[in-house]
């Protein structure tokens, strides 16, 4: 099988188990437009599976990319993490957004976040939104 093939898999996974929410994408495009601004996808492109009790994620788009650990306990979770990406990047939760602190070399961590569906933003030239994932 090959990256490709077994990224097509588990996109068709995430689709089915963990979809976005209704109006969500919608959504987004209305708020890049009323921004002035295109919208773009953050697309999974990694998975790392779990290492020492983290999950192990990458996302990319136009805008960079983004690679994360995320822990949690069932209440609260972290993400540590690098990223390499054009403009501001959020973190947003159904109800709520945060933006991260990214330091000159890219590394960022952001804490007690709330456990539970957890997307990512990229705001540059264009609003770029990743997938939901659950921390």
């Amino acid at each position: 099988m090959t990256d490709a093939e077994l990224l097509a898999r588990l996109a068709a996974l995430f689709a089915r188990f963990d979809p976005v929410p209704v109006g969500i994408g919608r959504a987004a495009v209305g708020a890049g437009a009323l921004a002035g601004r295109d919208s773009g996808a953050l697309a999974l492109v990694v998975t790392g599976g779990v290492r020492g009790g983290e999950h192990v994620v990458g996302f990319a788009g136009a805008c960079g990319r983004v690679d994360l650990e995320i822990d949690g306990d069932g209440v609260a979770v972290e993400l540590t993490g690098v990223a390499s990406v054009v403009g501001e990047l959020w973190v947003r939760w159904p109800g709520g957004a945060r933006r991260v602190d990214v330091d000159d070399w890219g590394r960022f961590v952001v804490s007690e976040l709330p456990a539970g569906p957890l997307s990512l933003v990229v705001c540059g030239d264009a609003v770029t939104v990743g997938p939901w994932f659950v921390g």
